[in-house]
């Protein structure tokens, strides 16, 4: 017992690491578009991710996924005009209009789910056959599961990349949002699985 702790004590790091490593997968290379995937409120850092690619030539459009959730739930004073407020900063930011596209999701359970058939349906007709996932932090496992079950129907190659805001990888066992982000991720993970919204093969 003993001899475990020791071991645990000058290795946990790298556990910790490794095991938040499967949650948090990244892959590099080049694709047609940044998938920059959905929520509520945009956030600067995925845009500023979203934007980098796009200056550094390892995509050519970025497509930005809003989350639409019926008004009584919106954040309050949220403007109506919040989509159109994205694309006036976007095109700010130094991008052209022919280099990003916003898509407008209903939330519908299973959220994660609906928002990769939606999309990539929408990125289909414009006959898309590779994307880069921008998913935040730990998250990205089961988005880029269910981004690449679904997107195996259209023959679509999918290439993941997290992105953190207020926890690292190398850092999230300190940081309460870390923690929270890792336990909260791993059991979603599980209730798709179990709830067959996403295949074992897909998760892994």
């Amino acid at each position: 017992m003993a001899a475990l702790l020791i071991i645990f004590f000058f290795c946990y790091q790298p556990i910790l690491r490794g095991t938040a490593g499967y949650l948090a997968p990244s892959e590099e290379g080049k694709a047609e578009v940044v998938i920059l995937e959905g929520v509520q409120v945009v956030s600067e850092g995925g845009v500023a991710t979203g934007i980098e690619l796009i200056f550094n030539r390892q995509a050519a459009r970025l497509i930005v996924v809003i989350h639409r959730t019926p008004r009584k739930e919106e954040p309050f004073a949220l403007p109506l005009n919040y989509a159109q407020l994205v694309k006036k900063e976007l095109e700010a930011r130094g991008l052209k209009k022919d280099q990003f596209l916003m898509i407008t999701v209903p939330v519908i359970h299973p959220i994660t789910l609906n928002e990769a058939k939606l999309v990539l349906a929408e990125l289909e007709q414009l006959k898309v056959q590779s994307a880069i996932l921008l998913s935040e932090g730990f998250h990205t496992r089961r988005s880029i599961g269910v981004y690449r079950q679904e997107g195996a129907k259209f023959r679509m190659h999918i290439i993941p990349r997290p992105y953190y805001i207020s926890y690292q990888l190398n850092n999230w066992w300190l940081i309460t949002d870390g923690v929270r982000a890792f336990v909260t991720e791993y059991l979603k993970l599980g209730y798709y699985l179990l709830r067959g919204y996403l295949s074992i093969k897909s998760a892994f």
